[in-house]
């Protein structure tokens, strides 16, 4: 992705002196958007002025809420662009936002769109992977879709219309429902127990799913209906899930993908169908109404001529929301291979840091509290064996590593090493919670996009 030459500029009218030389600050916003400020340095600032006022534009940059993207938001960087339009308007009257007596130019840096191309014949899609690397989004609706992925069952609450799950990240709340695809009027009990049976087996797999959909539509580009399309042999190609036999002379050969690997995809497709998130509510014919937008829908299906129960590949599209239309974080393919059933846990451990990459800092770091992390994986915080949770999450923060989806881990306030000296014998658990988890994601090793490379601020 090649920042554009062309910003977005807006000029202050606080100026004083003439300038010999310019400063910039540089502010990366999570949907992909560069928030540019370049200031003439004033002719003596041996106070230290500009670096206090970059200070003080930073904070209010990170003060800005995160924000569902809604339908006015199909087109990409739409955040970027109103909070440039905003701290424009906050420095007119906020004094703290005032430039240090100099002339200051806001601008705004945008990538090459995400947005996938569309072309009237398509080529014959590609794997959805990139070699060690696939493309994916941690846009909050992607998020709060892993929370119901992976939420207990008694936390989905049954509703009118489906199975819903709140998903909280500090004042940002999304609401994620299951919905039957065909239904009139309130949900019957006989369809709301189908879309329980179907929650019921959600797994680390269907994240997978979800994020290979992202990637193939970012790598593959879309059709003049807006479909994407892909195989469901590439699916399993990617996730590693091809079967193998032994033959006698020790070797080990590829023996194929197994039809009931394919029609297991294609079944969670469908399931995945079922998901709505909320993006805002409106008015028809003067009554309030609550809007849902489908996290994605298969549009045609793609048979084997000869057994048309055989599913091949499926065109499908995405709903309204930019969220699925830009990707922002290079996921190691890796995590997809993890086996869901056996190493599940670590795959939702490991996606759940990826999907917060635009945390990381220059050396690729994301550092969470402890209590947060147990939060968001949906592990109860008063669990009666405290040292359950604790096993559960270091042993797979350990399995990353080891099969090289993370670089390394450890705690804050240990300088890295393991929190049994630091935390003591009793009343080890409430100070455990409180500590702060290090992860070093991996460098990108086959893209030289700069902003996929773990969003550093």
């Amino acid at each position: 992705m090649t920042p554009s030459d062309s910003a977005l500029r807006v000029e202050s009218d606080s100026l004083v002196a003439p300038v010999e030389s310019g400063r910039a600050l540089r502010i990366p916003r999570p949907d992909g958007g560069t928030i540019i400020l370049e200031i003439s340095d004033v002719v003596d600032d041996s106070a230290g002025s500009v670096d206090a006022y970059f200070d003080r534009a930073r904070a209010w940059f990170d003060r800005q809420p995160e924000e569902l993207a809604l339908f006015e938001q199909r087109e990409p960087f739409v955040r970027s662009r109103r909070e440039l339009a905003g701290f424009a308007t906050a420095s007119q009257s906020d004094p703290a936002l005032a430039p240090p007596f100099a002339k200051v130019a806001l601008g705004l840096e945008l990538p090459q769109t995400d947005e996938y191309s569309a072309t009237s014949a398509m080529a014959e899609p590609q794997s959805a992977v990139e070699g060690d690397r696939y493309h994916a989004t941690g846009a909050f609706e992607r998020r709060s879709v892993s929370s119901y992925i992976i939420a207990r069952p008694e936390e989905r609450v049954p509703t009118e219309t489906g199975l819903a799950l709140q998903h909280v990240e500090g004042e940002l709340v999304a609401t994620v429902e299951m919905r039957p695809l065909h239904r009139r009027g309130d949900v019957t009990d006989e369809a709301l127990a189908r879309v329980a049976e179907i929650a019921s087996h959600l797994s680390p797999l269907d994240d997978d799913l979800l994020d290979l959909l992202v990637s193939n539509a970012r790598k593959n580009g879309v059709d003049a209906n807006g479909w994407a399309t892909i195989v469901l042999s590439d699916i399993a190609e990617a996730r590693d899930t091809v079967a193998y036999r032994h033959l006698e002379d020790g070797r080990v050969h590829r023996d194929g993908i197994r039809r009931e690997t394919l029609d297991e995809i294609y079944e969670r497709l469908r399931g995945l169908e079922l998901l709505h998130v909320y993006v805002g509510r409106d008015l028809i014919r003067g009554a309030e109404a609550a809007e849902f937008d489908r996290v994605f829908a298969i549009r045609r299906v793609l048979t084997d001529p000869d057994d048309p129960s055989r599913v091949i590949a499926i065109r499908y599209e995405f709903g309204t929301s930019s969220a699925w239309r830009t990707t922002d974080i290079l996921a190691p393919t890796r995590l997809l291979q993890l086996d869901a059933r056996r190493s599940g846990p670590a795959k939702k451990v490991g996606r759940y840091f990826f999907q917060h990459a635009r945390k990381a800092d220059a050396q690729r770091r994301i550092v969470l509290d402890v209590r947060t992390i147990l939060a968001d994986l949906r592990r109860p915080l008063d669990d009666p064996n405290p040292k359950r949770g604790r096993r559960w999450l270091e042993d797979n923060l350990q399995e990353l590593v080891r099969e090289c989806v993370l670089d390394s881990w450890g705690y804050i306030e240990t300088g890295g090493s393991y929190a049994d000296g630091f935390l003591g014998r009793y009343g080890w658990w409430k100070r455990w919670l409180e500590l702060h988890v290090y992860v070093v994601l991996p460098a990108p090793t086959t893209s030289h996009d700069p902003t996929l490379d773990g969003g550093s601020r």
